[in-house]
């Protein structure tokens, strides 16, 4: 299922090519922790951050992720809303309160304007919707991490 998934979103099999590059962007080299139940999603999400040269840690739900984030060793946070034992705006409040400065984006299947609401209420900071391309997952990255830097500056 996952090799069937990727050749559809275009993802080299790192097995297939071993001396493949990472592709380059104007988005440095982030270490994202991706909070997300489905290991499918996981292995998709991991591939396509991967190819851009990005390290990724995962997090099959929202406590999980509470107790592995710090700021020392994630840049980005990529959250799923419904997962077992705590969801996704339980686990960003918790981050937030802890580290408001943490960039936070919503990574849900539902595109409902409630739900996008309810992630940036809890603090999130951005909303993509599954199933995400590997085009707009790094887009979306990018333009977050433009906006914070800007308003540090």
């Amino acid at each position: 299922l996952f090799n069937s998934i990727s050749s559809k979103i275009k993802i080299a099999d790192k097995e297939s090519s071993p001396h493949s590059m990472p592709k380059q962007n104007s988005l440095s080299r982030q270490r994202i922790l991706l909070v997300e139940d489905n290991i499918v999603i996981q292995k998709v999400a991991i591939a396509m951050l991967e190819l851009h040269g990005h390290s990724v840690g995962v997090a099959s739900n929202g406590q999980e992720a509470v107790d592995m984030f710090s700021p020392e060793k994630y840049d980005v946070v990529l959250m799923d809303c419904q997962m077992p034992v705590m969801d996704g705006f339980q686990a960003t409040r918790h981050i937030k309160q802890k580290h408001p400065e943490t960039l936070i984006i919503a990574m849900t299947a539902n595109a409902f304007k409630k739900t996008k609401d309810e992630c940036l209420a809890v603090g999130m900071d951005d909303f993509i919707t599954k199933p995400v391309t590997d085009s707009d997952l790094v887009e979306v990255i990018k333009l977050n991490l433009m906006k914070k830097s800007k308003v540090k500056n």
